[in-house]
């Protein structure tokens, strides 16, 4: 079974500030991929989930035409949860009803928005990895 680049993403601890700028730990991996390509498109991420189990989230700042492009992705629901700001701030979401669909959609999902916004390089211990779309097959459930 090949491994997926969100499956990859899994690997890594990613550390992130809280909003008002104080350390905030690190942030779930199964939101590595989708937090990390958000602020590499010049999104301002500022809380997310992985979900445990079913309820998958990541809440940040961008404009509209950016939010659009990831509603065009598809997988996700994407909210305006703030509009009275300068920069609307978004939410995208999903529910899950198990981890292995979970981990199914967010794998599919994290090739889409690859191809879609290209290529994330990650760094480790000083050596960049490259995570580019990889081809997962999609299952149909009985």
């Amino acid at each position: 079974m090949k491994i997926t680049s969100w499956k990859q993403s899994l690997r890594y601890k990613v550390s992130k500030c809280s909003p008002c700028g104080t350390y905030g730990g690190f942030i779930d991996p199964g939101v590595n991929m989708f937090v990390l390509l958000l602020e590499k498109l010049g999104a301002d991420t500022h809380y997310s989930c992985e979900g445990h189990p079913g309820g998958f989230y990541v809440l940040f700042a961008a404009p509209l035409s950016l939010a659009q492009k990831i509603v065009g992705c598809g997988y996700f629901t994407v909210e305006l949860e703030r509009g009275d700001t300068k920069i609307p701030r978004w939410s995208i979401r999903a529910e899950f009803e198990d981890e292995s669909l979970k981990e199914r959609v967010l794998a599919l999902a994290a090739g889409k928005w690859l191809e879609q916004f290209g290529p994330l390089l990650v760094t480790k211990h000083g050596t960049e990895i490259r995570l580019a779309p990889t081809k997962a097959k999609a299952r149909t459930h009985k």
